[in-house]
């Protein structure tokens, strides 16, 4: 920004060429100098971390179908199927051990009497454990409208022009 006199970054981070959901590191630089630094779900993942798993993609479409009880109708419309590294805080697992990393599978199936949903679920590729099944769509939608120059009312531009 600013002809490089504000730099902000942005670093995910990875591990074994898997991404860490969630995980990155962050920096803004004002002038040549580090004004702020931040970690999100940041931790020491053991270097024997395994990331070849034991359950198939496939397997982890059946286990999604399973949890939501419908049949699934085809699977990787919206995203393709890949292996990530999940951080479970303490409050997913006994207070005060910190963060804890699982290998699974992110997949996006798509159900019979789906519509516009886009699903997206985690599946633990060892255990088959779902640790996350949502829509992601954001369904926000606005109507309004705008004051070209000012609110006063007076003249084309103090005056509402109404949009849907």
């Amino acid at each position: 920004h600013g002809d490089g006199d504000l730099i902000q970054l942005h670093i995910p981070h990875f591990f074994k060429g898997l991404e860490v959901v969630g995980s990155r590191a962050h920096a803004t630089i004002k002038g040549g100098n580090l004004v702020a630094v931040g970690f999100e779900e940041w931790a020491t993942i053991p270097s024997d971390f395994n990331v070849t798993p034991k359950l198939r993609r496939t397997k982890a479409y059946k286990t999604l179908a399973n949890y939501v009880g419908r049949p699934m109708i085809r699977g990787e419309t919206t995203c393709k199927a890949e292996l990530q590294i999940l951080t479970l805080s303490s409050q997913m697992t006994t207070y005060g051990n910190g963060y804890s990393h699982v290998l699974a599978w992110k997949v996006c199936p798509t159900f019979e009497g789906q519509n516009q949903e886009m699903m997206e679920g985690y599946v633990d590729a060892n255990i088959g454990k779902v640790y996350s099944f949502k829509d992601t769509v954001d369904y926000f939608q606005a109507k309004g409208g705008v004051y070209p120059n000012s609110n006063d009312g007076v003249g084309e531009d103090g005056v509402e022009q109404a949009g849907e």
